[in-house]
């Protein structure tokens, strides 16, 4: 089947390459409705939905849904998958999490202090939702520990984390076929290299990304290391305006080894299997992700607003697909666990559904003898 872009702009649906459009659009239908009823059933601001093709860069359907009274200009705020930065919150722990065993700092099964959830840095006071005594470093990526990702991240330089930061694409435009796009802003490594720097921006603070970013970021553990670009096929000049773009695309770019890919990718399946994923298991997928709670700040203050994120992958044996989602200023239920990760999970179910994915019976207890098998 064909795959075919449906870009659905605020309120406004748009569909590109005519040809076998008819299943495309069912999807991206059916993920607007999502978006919609999250958007409803949270009070949210605005929602946006990522779905990709982890092998080509294909994106399949990507969906920005504001609430109609939000009061946004659609053609001012422009198109929020690549335009609209922000903090990630807890999602970043995997990049970081990927530096330190891309380079050996850490393995999944160090034990790690975790000081019943409060820990001080610097005179800033680190604190976690779930409480520990001690965790593997892996089980800070599923329970997402903000005291141990504090701890772990001391062991990279200044310099190693900029620049694995920028490696991952971040400061970068994430779609060569988009004009206009925002790139967020990473510290530099003078900044990094302070001990508060490197724990708040290890739990997804101090910095700003795009959505598309953080796609393009997490493609590289569900293609052995290898970040490809999301392949927008239009440049969006205004939310109603679209034009086809001719471009060529890069190959896919190693950013991590292989077998540092193979172990984050193991935490984020054990994220869902176990930790604060577990609202995203679908039986006979492959399905890992991480989740991000984000308080936003306003005038250099946080305030009572969040962002909420679910960035992952489903898989099949014949197809792998990442899946971003984002919910902007949720105002019931903000916590990711029971915001982003339901809504993942019915973009999952939506493409079961369409025939993009087909639930294997045979693939149950697979995630869980490979990551044995990987950290052996």
């Amino acid at each position: 089947m064909k795959k075919t872009l449906i870009a659905i702009l605020g309120l406004c649906a748009i569909a590109l390459n005519a040809a076998d459009t008819a299943s495309s659009k069912d999807l991206s239908e059916k993920m607007h409705a999502l978006a919609v009823e999250t958007a409803g059933r949270h009070e949210a601001r605005e929602v946006m939905i990522a779905v990709m093709d982890s092998e080509t860069g294909d994106v399949i359907s990507l969906i920005d849904h504001t609430d109609p009274a939000s009061g946004i200009d659609r053609k001012r705020a422009g198109f929020s998958p690549l335009q609209y930065t922000f903090e990630p919150g807890s999602v970043m722990k995997t990049i970081v999490y990927a530096l330190l065993i891309d380079k050996g700092r850490v393995h999944p099964y160090d034990v790690m202090n975790a000081h019943q959830g409060t820990y001080e840095i610097s005179g800033k006071m680190i604190t976690d939702k779930h409480k520990f005594d001690y965790i593997s470093a892996e089980n800070a990526i599923v329970h997402s520990s903000n005291v141990v990702m504090a701890q772990m991240a001391q062991r990279l330089e200044g310099d190693e984390f900029h620049n694995g930061l920028k490696a991952f694409g971040f400061t970068q435009p994430s779609s060569i076929s988009i004009k206009k796009e925002h790139t967020g802003v990473i510290p530099s490594s003078t900044h990094l290299s302070t001990e508060t720097y490197k724990a708040v921006v290890s739990y997804g603070y101090g910095f700003r990304v795009n959505l598309m970013q953080l796609m393009r970021a997490y493609s590289a553990f569900n293609n052995d290391g290898k970040m490809i670009r999301p392949k927008i096929p239009l440049r969006a000049y205004d939310n109603y305006t679209i034009e086809r773009s001719d471009v060529l695309f890069e190959k896919s770019v190693p950013v991590i080894n292989r077998s540092a890919a193979e172990l984050v990718k193991a935490a984020l399946i054990k994220c869902v299997e176990t930790g604060t994923g577990n609202l995203a298991m679908t039986p006979g997928l492959e399905i890992g992700g991480k989740t991000g709670t984000a308080c936003i700040a306003e005038n250099g203050r946080f305030v009572e607003k969040y962002h909420s994120s679910f960035v992952g992958f489903a898989n099949d044996p014949e197809h792998r697909y990442m899946i971003g989602v984002l919910i902007v200023e949720p105002k019931i239920d903000y916590y990711a666990s029971i915001s982003a990760v339901p809504l993942f999970k019915k973009v999952v179910d939506a493409m079961v559904d369409e025939k993009l994915l087909t639930s294997q019976a045979t693939l149950d207890g697979f995630t869980r003898d490979r990551r044995v098998e990987l950290q052996q």
